[in-house]
C-alpha cells in the first residue's frame, strides 16, 4: 500500500498547517445527546449556554459513524430544536450529537429572548418579521459545476434555489405550514462537442395543517411527509390525526409522485393507517412503538399490501431501533413472490453505552431503498452507499478527552456472486485551546466477489476567525477488481471546504473536490449563499 501511506503522509502535512494556535481561541469541545425525535424535528440538550447560534451545524454519530447533519433552527439556553439536513439513518433518542467538521462554536451575537418549549412544538417570543408570524426556515442560491478532464465523461454546470420553511400557529392562526422546494437547471457538455439543458422544480412538501390548540385533532393536507407511514416517503392527499399524551391514531389516503420528476400523479392511489403508542412524558424509559397498514393501487390493480411496524426504546444507556414490513401478496404479487407473505424492508439498531468511555452497537439492515440526499458525491459517499445493507457492529472508546477511537465491521450477504465483508477503523481528535484542530481519519478494508480493497480517507479543519471555518479532506482508494481479468485500480480525491458566516442569519459555503483514477480525472466546486430566518 505505498499510495495509501503517502495518503497518510500529505494529510499529516495538512495537521502541521493548519494547527498553529489562534489567539484569543475560546471553542470548547460540545458534545450532546437527543432527548427527543418528532418528524424532522430534532432536539438536543445544549444551547446558548454552550455556545450555539441559530445555523449551527451538528453531526448525530452512531457506532463512531456521522449518520445526519443537524441545522439548530431554534434554541434557549439549555436546549435547541434542530432540522435533518441530511442523513443515511434516522436520528434516534439517545445518539451523541457534536459540532460537524469545520464547525466552530462563534461568539454568540446578540438576540432577542427566544424560548425553546417542550417538543414537539417550538416557537420563538422575538417578534417582528417572519420569526413573529411563526416562520422559520431558508432560502439558499447553490451552484455545482463539474469539469471532466478523463475525456469519456461529460461537463456540467447547475444552479439552483431552495426554500425551506416550517410555520407553527401561522399568524396565530390554527394552521401550520411546510413548505420544501427545491429548483435546479443543469447545463451538459458532452464529449462529442454537443450540449444539452435541462430544467426541475421538485416539491418535496407543501402542506398545511389545521388543529385547535386545545384539540387533540389534527388535519394536513397537500404534499407531505409523515416519520409514522413507515416507507411511504412523500404522498400527495389528506392525513387525519388524533394525538393524546401517550397514544395516536392516524388515517390518510392519497397518490403517490411521479417517481421520476416527483410531479404530480395519479397513477398509484393508495391509503392507510396507523397507532402508536409512547411513553408518560417525563419518563426515564423512552419508548415508542407504531403499527400500521397501507395498501396501493395502479388502475385498480393492486400494486403493494402491506404492515409494518416501528419501534424504538432508550433508558439509561441503551438504546434500540426496530423497524420491520410485512408484505401480502395476493394475485399477481404471490405469482411472482412464491408466498403469501414476505418479511421485507428489516432495519434494527441496538447500542449500549457502558461508560461515558466505551460504547458498543449491532445492526441489520435490508430496507430496499433509502432516499439519501447530497450535494455532492465523492468516492467515499459511493463505497459507504454500495455497503450499507448487510450485518453491522462496532464499539467506539475515547481514551482521551479530546480522542475518540471506533472500530466496525459489516457483512453483507448474497451480494452478486458471493458474500462481502469490510472491516473499518475511526479516529477522531479535537484538539483543546488554543490549537482548535479537527482531525478525523479512517482506514477500511473491504474484501468481496466484485472487489477487495482498501479505503483511507481524512479530514482536518479548524477556525481561522470567529467567522472562518477551514477544512481540508481527502482519501484514496486502492482494489482489484474481478471482472473478467483482476485489474488494479486506484482513485484518490482531495478537496478544500471554506464556510463563512457573512452576517447574522447570512452563510457562505465554498467546497471544491478534485478526483482522479479509475478512468476518473475531475473537479468539483460547489458553493451556496444561505439566508436563514
Amino acid at each position: 500500500m505505498p499510495r495509501t501511506v503517502a495518503g497518510a503522509g500529505w494529510l499529516l502535512v495538512l495537521v502541521l498547517l493548519v494547527a498553529v494556535p489562534r489567539p484569543g481561541a475560546t471553542q470548547d469541545v460540545l458534545e450532546s445527546r437527543i432527548t427527543y425525535v418528532v418528524g424532522q424535528s430534532v432536539y438536543i440538550e445544549a444551547g446558548r449556554d454552550a455556545g450555539l447560534v441559530v445555523g449551527s451545524r451538528l453531526e448525530v454519530v452512531r457506532g463512531g459513524e456521522a449518520i445526519a447533519v443537524l441545522e439548530v433552527v431554534d434554541l434557549s439556553s439549555r436546549r435547541s430544536s434542530c432540522v435533518v439536513r441530511s442523513s443515511t439513518a434516522e436520528p434516534a433518542v439517545g445518539d451523541l450529537v457534536r459540532l460537524a467538521p469545520g464547525q466552530a462554536i462563534p461568539p454568540a451575537e446578540p438576540v432577542e429572548a427566544e424560548v425553546v418549549p417542550a417538543p414537539p412544538v417550538a416557537r420563538s417570543s422575538s417578534p417582528g418579521g417572519l420569526r413573529g408570524l411563526g416562520l422559520r426556515g431558508r432560502v439558499g442560491l447553490r451552484f455545482l459545476t463539474v469539469q471532466d478532464r478523463s475525456g469519456t465523461g461529460e461537463d456540467f454546470s447547475q444552479p439552483a434555489v431552495d426554500v425551506y420553511a416550517v410555520g407553527t400557529r401561522v399568524g396565530g392562526s390554527d394552521f401550520d405550514l411546510a413548505v420544501d422546494v427545491r429548483a435546479r437547471r443543469t447545463h451538459r457538455v458532452r464529449t462529442d462537442g454537443e450540449s444539452d439543458t435541462e430544467g426541475h422544480t421538485r416539491v418535496y412538501r407543501l402542506a398545511l395543517a389545521w388543529q385547535r390548540e386545545t384539540s387533540p385533532l389534527r388535519l394536513t393536507v397537500g404534499r407531505q411527509v409523515s416519520p409514522d407511514l413507515a416507507s411511504v416517503s412523500i404522498f400527495d392527499g389528506g392525513l387525519a390525526e388524533f394525538r393524546k399524551t401517550r397514544w395516536s391514531l392516524g388515517a390518510f389516503g392519497g397518490t403517490q409522485p411521479d417517481p421520476i420528476d416527483l410531479g404530480y400523479s395519479s397513477d398509484i392511489v393508495e391509503y392507510g393507517a396507523y397507532l402508536r403508542l409512547q411513553e408518560q412524558p417525563g419518563s426515564r424509559f423512552r419508548w415508542s412503538t407504531t403499527l400500521g397498514w397501507i395498501s396501493s393501487s395502479v388502475s385498480g390493480t393492486t400494486n403493494r399490501e402491506f404492515a409494518f411496524l416501528r419501534a424504538n426504546a432508550s433508558t439509561g444507556g441503551l438504546n434500540a431501533n426496530l423497524t420491520q414490513e410485512v408484505d401480502v401478496n395476493r394475485g399477481w404479487r404471490a405469482d411472482m413472490e412464491g408466498e403469501s407473505v414476505s418479511f421485507t424492508s428489516t432495519y434494527a439498531f441496538l447500542r449500549y453505552q457502558f461508560s461515558r468511555n466505551l460504547g458498543a452497537y449491532a445492526s441489520y439492515d435490508n430496507r430496499r431503498r433509502v432516499r439519501l440526499y447530497r450535494d455532492r458525491e465523492t468516492p467515499e459517499s459511493e463505497f459507504d452507499d454500495s455497503y450499507r445493507q448487510g450485518i453491522r457492529g462496532g464499539i467506539d472508546t475515547r481514551p482521551l478527552r479530546f480522542l475518540r477511537l471506533g472500530f466496525g465491521i459489516t457483512h453483507q450477504v448474497g451480494v452478486s456472486a458471493g458474500n462481502a465483508s469490510s472491516y473499518s477503523m475511526y479516529l477522531r481528535a479535537v484538539a483543546p485551546r488554543p490549537v482548535q484542530t479537527d482531525f478525523g481519519t479512517r482506514v477500511t478494508r473491504y474484501e468481496g466477489p466484485l472487489a477487495d480493497g482498501w479505503l483511507v480517507s481524512g479530514s482536518v479543519g479548524r477556525p481561522i476567525t470567529s467567522r472562518l471555518d477551514l477544512e481540508f479532506h481527502g482519501g484514496l482508494r486502492e482494489e482489484t477488481r474481478y471482472l473478467g481479468a483482476s485489474t488494479d485500480v486506484s482513485i484518490a480525491w482531495w478537496g478544500l471546504g471554506v464556510d463563512y458566516r457573512i452576517a447574522r442569519g447570512w452563510y457562505a459555503l465554498l467546497t471544491s473536490d478534485w478526483t482522479n483514477g479509475a478512468d476518473e480525472d475531475n473537479t468539483q466546486v460547489y458553493l451556496s449563499l444561505t439566508t436563514r430566518f
